[in-house]
């Protein structure tokens, strides 16, 4: 499940005419340095399971070098927002196509916070996929003892 969602937004980045590169995985593990810009990065925040579903949540950076003179901070606030959007709107808009949906719950601008002079917008988002809880999804010593028996057969 974890797997698929980093897949499919990094897909989705990958065709994405204004994204440059895509990354996950702690904070710290950013580095600008010789990158293609526009960034995104999803860091893992949570795992919420439901009844019938799992809910996973990241921020999402989406974000582009800035001018030391900051005379770029309104096109890039401007463009990041949007290509967070896009991302948004492609995964919500088409939840029977990856097998899950996205929702941003918040976005907070940001500049200045990476090893280069950098600025966009951390989106705040839930993954949802839903699979109800089921014990048959549990590998256990028995049924995997049955399967191979099965296939020996």
């Amino acid at each position: 499940m974890f797997k698929k969602i980093i897949n499919e937004i990094q897909n989705f980045s990958d065709e994405h005419l204004q994204i440059g590169e895509f990354g996950w995985g702690p904070i710290d593990q950013i580095s600008t340095a010789n990158r293609k810009f526009v960034m995104v990065w999803l860091l893992p925040t949570g795992l919420r399971q439901e009844r019938s579903s799992t809910i996973f949540k990241f921020d999402m950076y989406v974000f582009d070098l800035l001018k030391q003179d900051l005379s770029n901070l309104l096109d890039v606030f401007n463009d990041t927002a949007l290509i967070g959007k896009d991302i948004i709107s492609e995964f919500y808009d088409n939840e029977e196509e990856y097998g899950f949906s996205i929702s941003e719950t918040d976005a907070e601008p940001f500049d200045h916070e990476f090893d280069d002079f950098c600025g966009g917008w951390n989106f705040s988002i839930e993954i949802e996929i839903e699979n109800p809880i089921n014990t048959c999804e549990i590998p256990q010593e028995e049924i995997m003892q049955d399967n191979v028996q099965k296939l020996e057969l």
